[in-house]
């Protein structure tokens, strides 16, 4: 019988500061609308796979995707506030729906300054769309490097 491993190891998309998600300068994230998580403060200008899964849908605008990791969990990471009105400008998406993803592979690029240089906060929300925050267990320090291991997640 096969049996899909519940908990998973969650790494950093980006070097930074992880705060908690209510200091989002986004009400619908701070307040928690769109799931649980955390955002982090990005000092580099890449976004790679926290985890081995499968992109659920990428925005056209290539600020913001979701993925769906080995063990059904799913999350968003979302590239600062409001940078949707940016339409894409200094951002480039390297994937699309349905698109197998390795932890560690790249999903974005983007230009910090450019963010900052047109008044868009980039503080980056991770979004857990489908667990409960009791399911999610912090094991790192607030500051981070790309790749290091900063959560564990299990699916109910």
């Amino acid at each position: 019988m096969f049996w899909k491993k519940k908990e998973i190891i969650f790494s950093s998309p980006v070097k930074g500061k992880l705060i908690p998600l209510s200091e989002t300068p986004d009400e619908a994230f701070a307040n928690k609308k769109l799931g649980t998580g955390f955002s982090i403060i990005p000092e580099g200008n890449k976004i790679v796979a926290p985890t081995d899964g499968v992109v659920m849908f990428a925005l056209e605008t290539n600020h913001a995707v979701a993925i769906r990791a080995v063990n059904g969990v799913q999350y968003l990471i979302h590239v600062g506030v409001n940078t949707y009105e940016l339409c894409g400008r200094n951002f480039k998406c390297y994937v699309s729906a349905e698109k197998k993803v390795k932890k560690g592979e790249t999903l974005i690029e983007f230009d910090l300054d450019f963010i900052k240089s047109e008044g868009y906060s980039t503080v980056t929300p991770v979004i857990f769309t489908n667990v409960d925050e009791d399911l999610i267990e912090k094991i790192s320090s607030d500051e981070v490097e790309q790749g290091e291991d900063i959560f564990k997640v299990r699916k109910a």
